[in-house]
């Protein structure tokens, strides 16, 4: 209802006995609510579809914790279990919830936003080519649709990859209450500052680890660290993946993506089961196969023979 319309039926019992069994029979069926905001100039320059944005909040899943229960998401902590995410909307807006967070967990997501903004939706002259360094993280700060969050954790590398899967089925069930467009632009990072900043190997075999489960979902997990010595696809003496604290970043998969899944038979299986469904399994991985071959003729080994992929070869 808009402004105007509020205005010429505020004060009538008929109309504000309708609004309040509108309100009454909503918060049944959905557990929560989620206000829509006009879009930011940036978003309406991305020409979202036509027709009602979705709620990001799937309800049954989680929900909104705080006093009011019509806050619109961001305004609030999100919570689902033991995990929580916050928006960059918490991070400016420094709710109540916000300001009760312990300043371990409080400090790390605040500099870890500050440098998605200053470096990852920023272009670089040694990035070797035009546009940001991260396509996707102005329009998914736009949106609405970026998350952070500074899990508490004490045990070893075991409970920190149970608890980076756990946030990859949140990531999974809050993408499906979302359009095509604005699924493609969600984006959750994990932030880590208990791994050892002079030293990148844990993490990123951490993220190797993980990788498989999460591209055969039709996700892309990625690790930033300080010193990351991953090399820039359009630069090799740049280090896109170098952060100011270790961290995973959870997205979809996109058609761009395929440099990133060159690196073992089933990546490259699971990238081509997506984007060339029509293509039979068998003649996946031989295109896999072949694709890996140049690539070791050209730049060197890479991931270790994958026996999954053999074994589907060979089937």
């Amino acid at each position: 209802m808009s402004a105007r319309q509020r205005a010429v039926t505020h004060g009538d019992p008929e109309h504000s006995h309708s609004r309040a069994r509108h309100r009454a029979v909503f918060f049944r069926l959905a557990g929560a609510a989620v206000a829509d905001r006009p879009d930011t100039a940036s978003a309406r320059r991305e020409k979202p579809a036509a027709g009602p944005r979705p709620s990001v909040i799937n309800a049954p899943s989680f929900h909104l914790r705080g006093p009011h229960a019509r806050s619109r998401m961001g305004e609030e902590l999100l919570a689902k279990g033991d995990l929580t995410l916050w928006s960059a909307r918490d991070v400016d807006g420094s709710s109540a919830a916000w300001a009760d967070l312990p300043l371990a967990e409080r400090g790390p997501i605040t500099e870890v936003l500050r440098w998605s903004r200053a470096f990852l939706a920023q272009g670089h002259p040694e990035l070797g080519r035009h546009g940001p360094v991260c396509p996707y993280t102005g329009p998914s700060l736009a949106g609405d649709l970026f998350f952070l969050s500074c899990p508490r954790l004490t045990g070893g590398i075991a409970e920190i990859a149970a608890t980076v899967c756990s946030y990859r089925e949140w990531f999974q069930e809050m993408a499906a209450g979302l359009d095509e467009r604005r699924r493609q632009l969600l984006t959750f990072l994990v932030v880590l500052p208990e791994f050892d900043r002079d030293d990148s190997g844990p993490l990123d075999e951490l993220q190797l680890r993980l990788k498989g489960e999460f591209v055969n979902s039709g996700l892309m997990i990625g690790q930033f660290h300080p010193a990351c010595d991953q090399p820039g696809v359009w630069n090799e003496d740049f280090r896109p993946l170098r952060s100011s604290i270790p961290l995973l970043a959870i997205r979809h998969m996109v058609a761009f993506d395929l440099p990133f899944l060159v690196d073992g038979a089933n990546h490259l299986a699971a990238y081509l089961a997506l984007f060339a469904p029509g293509v039979p399994i068998r003649i996946r991985y031989q295109l896999a196969d072949l694709v890996l071959a140049t690539r070791r003729r050209t730049s060197g080994a890479v991931t270790a023979a994958e026996p999954q992929a053999a074994r589907l070869r060979e089937g």
